[in-house]
C-alpha cells in the first residue's frame, strides 16, 4: 500500500515534536471534573454522545458547560458541549482543553481521544463563516493523569457547524473523518526523540471517493454523509454518501465499504446497505432510501 504524506497540523512538526506553541499554551489545562473514589455525581445535566475504548477502561463523552462570550461589548453566558474524558481504571475524569468540542472517537487501546471543534464566526468580520475542526489528545504520552499534547490539525470544514465524529483505530496510529466532501485519513508518525504528529495520507491510491465513481457506484457531484467507521487495523472504512446539495447532507444515502487489503493491487469498494437478493427480485439492490450510521466489527 503506497503512503503519501502531508503536514496538516497547525504548528509545525518542530513545535509538535519540542515545547508547546504560544498557541497551545493558551489553550486551558484539563480539569479534573470528579475523583470521588465512591462515584462522585454526574458532570453536567446533558451528558451524551459515549465512546470506549476496547477494554472498557476509558469512556469519553460530551458534557454540557457554561462559558463566558463577549458579543457587542456585553458578557454573555452559553452553554456549549466539551468532550471529557473518564479513565475508569484510575478514576479520574479530564477536559479536554478545547470547549465547543463534541463527537469523540477512542481508540481501542485507550489512548488516542479524537473529537471535533467548532470555530465560530469572527463578529467583527462580515465574511467570517463558523466551521470544524479535527482535534486529538493522546492520554499515553501525557505526564500520569493528564491528558497530554492538543494535537490540532488544519483540515476544517468551512461555512458550516455540522459535525461529523472521527474514527481511531484500535492502536490509534489512524484517524479516520469525513469533511462532508471527502474522507481524509491521519497517520501517526513518531521522530527519533519520541515526538509525535499526525499528517494526513496523501497517497494516489487513498481516494474512496473516487473509487466508488470509478466503480459506478457513486456520481462525482455526489456528496459524503458524517456518518464514518474504521477496522481495527485501519484497512477497511466504512462511510455514507449520496446524492446532495451540501456536505453532511446525501438525500437518499447509502453505506459503502472501501478495503485496501494487503493480497490487493488496487483498493476496492463495494455497497454495504444493501438488500438480500430473492428470486423476484434478481440482482442485489441498494437497501433503505436512507442507510446511515456505519460500523465496522
Amino acid at each position: 500500500m503506497a503512503i503519501g504524506f502531508v503536514a496538516v497540523a497547525v504548528v509545525g512538526v518542530a513545535d509538535l515534536f519540542g515545547a508547546p506553541t504560544a498557541a497551545q499554551d493558551e489553550l486551558p489545562l484539563p480539569e479534573i471534573v470528579s475523583v470521588e473514589p465512591e462515584g462522585g455525581v454526574p458532570t453536567s445535566e446533558l451528558d451524551r454522545m459515549p465512546a470506549i475504548s476496547d477494554d472498557a477502561s476509558v469512556v469519553a463523552y460530551v458534557a454540557e458547560v457554561v462559558i463566558t462570550t463577549e458579543t457587542g461589548g456585553a458578557e454573555v453566558e452559553e452553554k456549549v458541549g466539551q468532550v471529557i474524558v473518564r479513565d475508569r481504571g484510575a478514576n479520574t475524569t479530564l477536559r479536554v482543553p478545547d470547549t465547543r468540542s463534541s463527537h469523540p472517537g477512542v481508540s481501542g487501546n485507550g489512548c488516542v481521544v479524537a473529537y471535533t471543534v467548532e470555530v465560530p464566526a469572527d463578529p467583527d468580520d462580515a465574511t467570517s463563516k463558523p466551521s470544524v475542526e479535527l482535534r486529538a489528545v493522546d492520554r499515553c504520552l501525557a505526564p500520569e493523569g493528564g491528558l497530554g499534547d492538543n494535537l490540532v490539525f488544519a483540515e476544517a470544514v468551512v461555512g458550516t457547524t455540522a459535525k461529523a465524529a472521527p474514527a481511531v483505530s484500535a492502536d490509534g496510529a489512524t484517524i479516520v473523518w469525513s469533511t462532508g466532501t471527502k474522507i481524509v485519513r491521519y497517520l501517526r508518525f513518531t521522530n527519533a526523540a519520541g515526538g509525535v504528529a499526525y499528517f494526513a495520507d496523501t497517497a494516489e491510491n487513498f481516494d474512496p471517493i473516487a473509487d466508488a465513481v470509478a466503480a459506478g457506484l457513486l456520481d462525482s457531484t455526489d456528496v459524503l454523509g458524517a456518518d464514518v467507521d474504521v477496522s481495527a487495523d485501519a484497512r477497511v472504512i466504512a462511510f455514507t454518501a449520496g446524492p446532495g446539495a451540501a456536505p453532511y447532507a446525501p438525500a437518499p444515502s447509502n453505506v459503502y465499504v472501501w478495503s485496501d487489503p494487503d493480497d490487493a493491487e488496487e483498493p476496492v469498494v463495494e455497497l454495504a446497505s444493501m438488500a438480500p437478493p430473492s428470486v423476484e427480485d434478481g440482482p442485489i439492490v441498494p437497501g433503505a432510501a436512507d442507510s446511515t450510521g456505519p460500523a465496522l466489527s
